[in-house]
C-alpha cells in the first residue's frame, strides 16, 4: 500500500481509540486512489479486529439504495430478515437489528 502507510494509522488509531459504541468509517476520493485497498486493509488488520466484537463492510457507489447497504451491513453481523414482511416494517425491524448488534463495532463504508 505505497502511499497510504500514514491514512492508514490514522484510521487505525481512530478506530482503536474510539469511544465504545458505534463507530462508523468512510473512506470517499475518486476512483483509483485505493480506497478498496486501504477499507479492505484496515478491515482484516488483526489489531483492529481484536477491538470490536461486531464488524461490517459495505462499498457504496454513488447511486446506491440505503436499503441495500443496510442489508449489506445486517448480512455481516449475521441477523437474519423476513422477505415475507411489509417493506416499512422490514426497514424498522432492520434499524433495530444493527442496534442491538452494535455492542461495541466497527463499520468500514466504501465509495467507488
Amino acid at each position: 500500500m505505497v502511499g497510504h502507510k500514514n491514512d492508514f494509522e490514522m484510521m487505525q488509531d481512530q478506530l482503536a481509540r474510539g469511544a465504545s459504541g458505534l463507530e462508523v468509517v468512510s473512506i470517499v476520493g475518486m476512483g483509483g486512489i485505493g480506497k478498496t485497498t486501504l477499507a479492505n486493509k484496515i478491515y482484516n488488520d488483526s489489531f483492529i479486529m481484536s477491538h470490536f466484537d461486531v464488524r461490517a463492510k459495505a462499498t457504496v457507489s454513488q447511486e446506491h439504495c440505503v436499503r441495500n447497504v443496510l442489508l449489506t451491513l445486517l448480512s455481516c453481523i449475521s441477523v437474519k430478515t423476513d422477505e415475507s414482511d411489509d417493506k416499512c416494517q422490514e426497514d424498522r425491524q432492520l434499524a433495530i437489528s444493527i442496534a442491538k448488534a452494535s455492542k461495541r463495532h466497527g463499520e468500514i463504508l466504501g465509495s467507488h
